[in-house]
């Protein structure tokens, strides 16, 4: 999988089954909690925090917020 974006959808569609299995083992009324990372392959915003929040709501989570905790720092490029 070399294209980016193909790698993106994949991932999506890994979380997706991570939120279907877990819906059924989490109690009315807790709390589920991620670390993601910001994505921007090429240099394009990829917005998984609204991305992950959709497909938690589908799969019947509800309340779904997200707390930037800091800015990614700029990428340091070492040039030749």
């Amino acid at each position: 999988m070399s294209d980016p974006f193909e790698a993106m959808l994949a991932k999506a569609a890994d979380m997706a089954k991570v939120f279907r299995a877990l819906r059924p083992v989490c109690a009315e009324g807790s709390r589920l909690c991620f670390v993601i990372g910001d994505s921007a392959p090429y240099g394009v915003h990829a917005p998984a925090e609204q991305w992950l929040g959709r497909l938690a709501e589908s799969a019947g989570f509800h309340s779904v917020s997200f707390d930037k905790l800091r800015d990614q720092p700029a990428p340091i490029v070492y040039r030749p």
